[in-house]
């Protein structure tokens, strides 16, 4: 996504060994860059992964402090997962 947006809600979903966290984008991200096979405003980290526990702080310092960010997205089964969060 080329404009930078602020993240809107941060949801933390799944058991132990398999949680995800949701990050959602006030307003979504653009249409045009979400994949087309997930295309859902609901983005996922996968936090069963260190660099998805990575997205997760980083998405997690930018909501506190109100500071927008840019993502880049593939698909996790139905939903865009985060490959890259920018400050």
């Amino acid at each position: 996504m080329p404009v930078a947006k602020n993240i809107s809600g941060i949801i933390i979903e799944g058991g132990e060994n398999s949680g995800v966290a949701t990050i959602l984008i006030e307003g979504g991200v653009q249409a045009e860059y979400i994949p087309s096979d997930c295309n859902t405003p609901y983005n996922t980290a996968d936090l069963t992964t260190e660099k998805g526990r990575g997205i997760l702080s980083v998405a997690l310092s930018a909501r506190l402090s109100n500071m927008p960010v840019k993502l880049a997205l593939s698909c996790i089964g139905g939903r865009p997962l985060i490959t890259h969060i920018w400050l």
